[in-house]
């Protein structure tokens, strides 16, 4: 079962709780946008789909895919939470800066920002040995990403001016795209063994440091 809803009917109670355990699907402008929170308790998924659609929300969760299709669809979110136990939900901000501007987005699985500006100034927490891919042009510029297993940058200037920093004893950081990690900062944490991949121009200007507590760890 799928729940619709739409401005000039949302009730107030609808748009708070969305508990139901049913799919949870934002098909038009600002449909749903501006409400306290969005919230789906199963494994099903949340799909906001017209643009600004989800815009402004408080807290978009979910045990399912979170999936950000239109253009600022999640945009401005105080928190996006992907707590999903399985690796076949994920994350996914499809959208002209779909997840830009989020305060805090949290992911158990992966995080898929795949258009232009699509994660752009947001914070990213990966745990869970999740992953982050940056597909989009521009899709995580500005952004600061917390990664406990690999990140890969695929596009134009996808990670430009991002700081990266490491969570786990082991994180790959792989910028394949060109120019995709221009002018980014990667902190690798106190005894964190952190491996950058480059090609051709990718790391132009990148900085790669060890965490301030321990500045003579780096080898």
């Amino acid at each position: 079962m799928t729940i619709f809803w739409f401005p000039s009917c949302c009730s107030l109670l609808l748009c708070l709780l969305l508990q139901a355990g049913n799919s949870i699907e934002c098909k038009i402008s600002h449909e749903c946008a501006n409400q306290p929170n969005i919230t789906e308790a199963s494994t099903t998924h949340i799909a906001c789909k017209g643009s600004f659609s989800c815009a402004n929300v408080s807290t978009i969760q979910g045990n399912g895919n979170i999936l950000c299709y239109g253009g600022h669809s999640c945009f401005n979110a105080d928190k996006i939470s992907e707590l999903s136990t399985s690796s076949d939900y994920f994350l996914r901000c499809y959208g002209y800066y779909s997840c830009g501007n989020v305060k805090l987005i949290e992911s158990t699985q992966n995080v898929k920002c795949e258009a232009t500006l699509a994660c752009t100034n947001s914070v990213i927490n990966i745990t869970n040995g999740a992953r982050i891919f940056g597909f989009g042009e521009r899709s995580c510029e500005n952004t600061t990403v917390y990664c406990n297993h690999v990140f890969y940058m695929y596009a134009h200037f996808a990670a430009r001016n991002a700081t990266f920093i490491s969570t786990d004893d082991s994180v790959t950081f792989d910028c394949q795209g060109r120019s995709s990690c221009t002018g980014a900062t990667i902190i690798c944490g106190t005894g964190h063994r952190c491996y950058l991949y480059c090609y051709g121009n990718s790391c132009e200007g990148l900085t790669l440091r060890c965490a301030e507590e321990s500045p003579t760890s780096c080898n």
